[in-house]
């Protein structure tokens, strides 16, 4: 009989102390657990400062929209210096809602003597902006109804920023 007391207090101390150690190892996941979303935590910390330093870095140099009238008036300065006939037409292909809008794309129509048509493109390409001039085509014709028989030069440019 008195074994019956003891195997009674064995088997509920052994519950209890079970019990007890399913706590301790579901504590113990968990706080594995937290310590992997810590550590994620600070990998993201040290990425977002990472990321942070090149979204300011981007935002220095992608073209803006009072940049666009700064190409556009170089342009137009450009055409008349060089003697030559301008025709421009934004044809963005972006939201310009915003202020920073990355490239903004332009056809252009230009015309005059070879020279001077010839002295354009190159005062184009040396602009202080990042473009890519695109679809160009140089013809012999009328440019408009007081223009004729001149050389008309017509090409897309897509300005992407202002060089710094």
């Amino acid at each position: 009989m008195l074994f019956a007391p003891l195997y009674f207090g064995e088997s509920y101390f052994s519950g209890e102390i079970r019990k007890a150690s399913d706590n301790i190892v579901n504590a113990k996941k968990e706080m594995n657990q937290i310590n992997i979303k810590n550590g994620q935590l600070s990998d993201s910390r040290v990425r977002y400062q990472e990321i942070k330093g090149k979204i300011d870095e981007a935002s220095e140099v992608v073209i803006n929209k009072g940049e666009i009238v700064g190409f556009i008036t170089e342009l137009e300065h450009s055409a008349k210096s060089n003697n030559v006939k301008l025709e421009k037409k934004s044809i963005n292909k972006e939201d310009v809602s915003s202020s920073y809008i990355g490239y903004s794309f332009f056809s252009v129509k230009a015309g005059g003597n070879f020279d001077d048509v010839m002295q354009f493109l190159y005062s184009l390409e040396n602009f202080p902006y990042y473009i890519n001039i695109e679809n160009i085509k140089m013809s012999y014709g009328d440019f408009d109804e007081y223009s004729r028989g001149i050389v008309i030069l017509d090409l897309t440019v897509k300005v992407y920023q202002k060089e710094k």
